[in-house]
């Protein structure tokens, strides 16, 4: 039988302010450049990562957090589009983001075996990517390759645990 909590009511207001202004560069009447040096989005937490719930699961809890934040990014993006003819196309983009995410953490409350997972805000996350479309036509057959690369990378403080031979189980950030 799940797990019943007590109602709760609550409101989340804030102004977000996201500038954008991607400027379109047209090189000649088959090519594109779009760059936009600055622009600002939000990502919203999930419904059920704001439910204060649990979930057990096999390995771990799930626990959600009505203190979560909506998560802020910063993006520089640059986009090159190329149309040869007919629904031809090569599409070029590179993008650099740097964001604040939601993501799950493992959360210990008392002994070893009383741990969870819950979503949770971190700090600066640094993102680049790259992306290429290609599509060409032969008459009625076409062939379309995409390829991403993305690298990610955040660092957070992070709690070791050990067992000392007198003191017992220890942790150490």
């Amino acid at each position: 039988m799940p797990k019943s909590f007590a109602g709760r009511f609550g409101t989340v207001e804030y102004t977000d302010p996201l500038p954008s202004l991607p400027p379109e560069i047209r090189v000649d009447q088959q090519a594109k450049i779009y760059a936009c040096p600055i622009s600002g989005s939000i990502v919203r937490p999930d419904f059920y990562e704001i439910i204060p719930t649990q979930i057990v699961g096999e390995l771990f809890d799930i626990k959600g957090n009505d203190s979560l934040r909506h998560s802020k990014a910063d993006n520089i993006d640059l986009r090159y589009e190329f149309y040869p003819g007919g629904a031809d196309q090569v599409l070029l983009g590179a993008s650099i983001k740097y964001k604040d995410p939601i993501e799950y953490a493992v959360v210990r409350n008392g002994g070893p075996s009383a741990q969870y997972l819950m979503p949770e805000n971190f700090g600066n996350a640094h993102n680049y990517g790259f992306e290429a479309v290609f599509t060409k036509f032969f008459g009625m057959f076409g062939v379309s390759a995409n390829y991403t690369y993305t690298k990610s990378r955040i660092t957070t403080t992070k709690q070791y645990f050990y067992r000392d031979p007198t003191l017992g189980l220890r942790a150490r950030s």
